[in-house]
């Protein structure tokens, strides 16, 4: 479909699901349509403003002129007082039900646009991606290798949200010679979950996964490092690491977009 039926249809709330799905990926894809789309929005609200103006100058017009004509032919046409209150009824209805629909459209409007320039700032943005808990491993469960059965104990505290017991679990099964990086990763994850969070015991984690010539988890210990650093007020750490992200398109990487506007 051309992308101007798509806002018009959109604009007018006529969008299949179908036709909705494709709007709302361009508009997270292509920032040139989503311009296009708050614009025509904006203009849209404007007009549906301006018509509302232009209605409640109309009632008003009538309302004189039939004041005027009322008083000036009162002995001359013998009108009807029910039928005038019944016409009045069915005017102050139509303005109303415009008035709201005004009002619903602007609200809309409002959050749309929200959506698309949110009001917040990298430290609002960064808790909220915090509050995403990152996925706990699948583990294989062998009693007859201890450190197995630590692994897994540890994850399945990571999973129900004990993450000072994840840790002391993790702790113990790491070999300072030769760490596994997933066992690292998790080990700075369940640092970062706790209340409050241990960001300086995470971001060490994060960093000997980073400091590896290993690639294994750097994706994840550079997103979440970012994030430590912004909420430690460690900017130009955080930049770096994002613009690294970005410039990579790797994990989060659009998440990471979001968050470089904010520092640049």
């Amino acid at each position: 479909m051309d992308r101007d039926d798509l806002i018009q249809k959109y604009l007018h709330s006529e969008l299949t699901d179908e036709e909705l799905i494709a709007f709302e990926n361009l508009v997270e894809n292509d920032a040139e349509f989503a311009e296009e789309v708050e614009l025509r929005s904006i203009f849209y609200a404007d007009r549906s403003a301006q018509l509302k103006n232009e209605l409640e100058q109309s009632l008003l017009n009538k309302d004189r002129a039939f004041s005027v004509q009322k008083n000036e032919n009162f002995t001359e046409q013998k009108l009807d007082s029910d039928s005038v209150n019944e016409t009045k009824t069915r005017n102050l209805f139509f303005y109303l039900k415009r008035v709201a629909a005004v009002f619903v459209f602007g609200v809309f409007v409002y959050g749309f646009l929200q959506y698309l320039n949110p009001s917040t700032d990298q430290h609002t943005l960064a808790q909220t991606y915090l509050s995403e808990k990152h996925d706990a491993p699948s583990v294989m469960m062998d009693d007859s290798d201890k450190q197995e059965e630590q692994w897994a104990l540890a994850i399945k505290a990571y999973q129900e949200g004990k993450y000072k017991i994840a840790a002391d679990q993790i702790k113990s099964i790491i070999d300072p010679s030769n760490p596994q990086k997933e066992h690292q990763l998790y080990l700075g994850l369940s640092y970062l979950y706790q209340n409050p969070p241990k960001y300086s015991n995470a971001a060490e984690q994060f960093e000997n996964i980073l400091s590896s010539k290993n690639k294994t988890r750097k994706d994840e210990a550079r997103w979440y490092a970012s994030l430590i650093y912004l909420e430690t007020n460690k900017q130009e750490l955080a930049k770096k690491y994002l613009t690294q992200i970005v410039k990579e398109q790797s994990w989060q990487y659009k998440k990471a977009q979001k968050l470089l506007a904010f520092l640049d």
